[in-house]
């Protein structure tokens, strides 16, 4: 009677139980904030030329997989959903750029800096 028309899916017009909702980026935000006041480094200022916060920098041992780790441990004690790893990767350099795992090479305590700096004097 109408004819052969487009195919239409069975889910149309209704969101995927997987869909990542507000609350799930605020979770993995919050806990990234938490663990870098905890744990990470503040520089005294923001990198020359620009205005932006200044960056926090987590010990050159950790990973953002062993982060990730915790917080999904966390979501599971706490009986919460979790979001997958390059979700909170992508969540990690979107919201919250200014928190950085050091490189080795900036990771130096204050007796290797004065001994770095004895040997470039």
């Amino acid at each position: 009677m109408t004819g052969p028309g487009p195919r239409r899916h069975g889910n149309t017009g209704r969101k995927p139980k997987h869909a990542l909702v507000f609350t799930d980026v605020e979770r993995v935000v919050q806990f990234i904030c938490n663990y870098a006041e905890e744990f990470g480094i503040p520089q005294p200022a923001a990198p020359r030329g620009r205005d932006d916060t200044t960056p926090i920098y987590l010990h050159s041992g950790t990973t953002k997989m062993n982060i990730y780790k915790l917080y999904k441990a966390s979501c599971q004690e706490a009986g919460v959903r979790f979001v997958e790893k390059s979700t909170s990767r992508s969540i990690w350099s979107a919201c919250i750029p200014h928190i950085k795992v050091a490189s080795t090479r900036d990771d130096v305590c204050a007796t290797c800096e004065k001994l770095q700096r004895k040997i470039w004097i």
